[in-house]
């Protein structure tokens, strides 16, 4: 059996336990007594990165030699596109028409972080004066995340668009008309956002935690996912650099070249193999 994994669940849950429902804990406590017997059944596992391999070879003492290292593809809809009037449309779409910087966040998941990303956005201003809004999309709920408190004490009610869930249909124009995209993930399996963001053409700040430097290489800015001065710097050097922002785009683009799903289907497939074979 080949066992493949985007991530330890184990971070998830250990994140989400302080306030997790009785579903959540249900949850947690049977994905604990199976997930190490789906791993000691497999006859190897994939993993979507070398973070997770890592992850995975020393929480059950595995040899690097059963875990192969597997990166997913991205979808074809998530590429660079100039166009004017679509520009402005998404930016009227999310009351943004001068440009805006893009973040993620669900209300069940304290991964994203987005206490730091709304006071590095609010810093950003202060080290280069922008009016460009921050659009946080996603499940995000202020009142039930704590977030309202933070951003009624830096004073930024009406720089905040909470865009709510995206459809399918609208999320490759939202990636790629932003002017930052802003990932402050305390712990990533696969970074599948930086990723569609990247191949967009969007300049990405991000946390450097987890799998994110690996997906991001040296296209993206990182910084430890609680310094808050290091994600603000980050933002306004992007918005004071033309050349640099062009230059993380270029950068950007190249390294999405690597994440393709032909790519991994046949390093699936000769996992398989070597399943078999053993």
């Amino acid at each position: 059996m080949l066992l493949y994994l985007f991530e330890h669940p184990r971070h998830r849950h250990e994140l989400q336990r302080p306030r997790a429902a009785w579903y959540a804990r249900a949850s947690m406590r049977f994905t604990d007594l199976l997930f190490p017997l789906s791993v000691k059944r497999s006859k190897r596992i994939g993993a979507s990165s070398r973070a997770t391999h890592d992850d995975l070879s020393s929480r059950f003492s595995l040899t690097s030699a059963r875990i192969d290292v597997i990166y997913p593809g991205r979808e074809e809809e998530f590429q660079p596109a100039e166009d004017p009037i679509q520009q402005r449309s998404t930016r009227a779409r999310l009351k943004s028409p001068d440009g805006y910087i893009l973040h993620f966040s669900s209300v069940s998941d304290p991964r994203d972080n987005t206490a730091v990303a709304l006071r590095a956005y609010h810093q950003s201003r202060s080290r280069h004066p922008h009016n460009l809004k921050l659009v946080v999309a996603g499940s995000a709920d202020p009142a039930k995340q704590g977030l309202s408190e933070v951003i009624s004490v830096l004073g930024i009610e009406n720089d905040i668009i909470w865009a709510g869930f995206i459809p399918e249909s609208e999320l490759a124009d939202t990636y790629r008309y932003a002017t930052i995209y802003l990932d402050t993930s305390l712990y990533e399996g696969f970074g599948y956002q930086v990723i569609e963001a990247m191949a967009c053409g969007t300049p990405v700040v991000c946390s450097n935690v987890t799998s994110l430097p690996e997906v991001v290489g040296d296209a993206a800015i990182t910084t430890a996912p609680d310094d808050v001065e290091g994600f603000s710097a980050a933002i306004a050097r992007i918005l004071s650099e033309p050349d640099l922002a062009w230059s993380m785009r270029e950068r950007g683009l190249k390294q999405v070249e690597m994440f393709s799903w032909a790519s991994f289907c046949a390093s699936l497939q000769q996992s398989i193999n070597r399943a078999l074979c053993e």
